[in-house]
């Protein structure tokens, strides 16, 4: 594939290089037949699944990684595409308030507390 490559641009060269004006451009008479293709190909890429990104010191495992290639060839010429999608997903932490706690609610920006309460007790808790 490299050395075929190779040989065309070399060809491509050699015919820029000639000083044959009417050669580097269609004319009326002239027939192009390009065979018509369009495919699309997705692929996942599973070895990546269950790695870990650290994001702020926190390790997220990728959930989903994966390429789409898209290529069309047709008489109005080529188009080639390609998207990728990652998706990682947040190790799940567990947090149990099974202690007294205080909330504390204040709005941004203000300088104090609107509201604050020291939970001590279940009495205002909603039962199970």
């Amino acid at each position: 594939m490299a050395q075929m490559y190779d040989d065309v641009r070399a060809q491509a060269v050699e015919f820029s290089q000639r000083d044959y004006q009417e050669d580097r451009q269609f004319g009326k008479a002239d027939i192009l037949k390009v065979p018509e293709m369009f495919w699309e190909i997705d692929h996942h890429f599973q070895e990546l699944i269950g790695k870990v990104v650290a994001n702020r010191g926190v390790g997220m495992p990728i959930f989903e990684a994966m390429q789409t290639i898209r290529f069309r060839l047709d008489r109005s010429g080529a188009l080639l595409e390609s998207e990728s999608l990652s998706q990682i997903t947040a190790m799940p932490r567990h947090f149990e308030f099974n202690r007294p706690f205080l909330v504390y609610i204040q709005k941004r920006g203000a300088q104090q507390p609107f509201f604050v309460m020291w939970v001590d007790n279940a009495e205002l808790l909603v039962p199970r």
